[in-house]
């Protein structure tokens, strides 16, 4: 079903997110010190 799709879509994000991570998490605190 959809839903079922949808957690195994969220499952392979959440993999995939979690490899480049660190990397987010070095931009998004770069743009917090432009808008500082």
């Amino acid at each position: 079903g959809a839903v079922l799709d949808w957690n195994e879509h969220i499952a392979h994000e959440f993999t995939r997110v979690s490899l480049w991570g660190h990397d987010f998490s070095v931009s998004q605190q770069q743009l917090l010190d432009k808008e500082a």
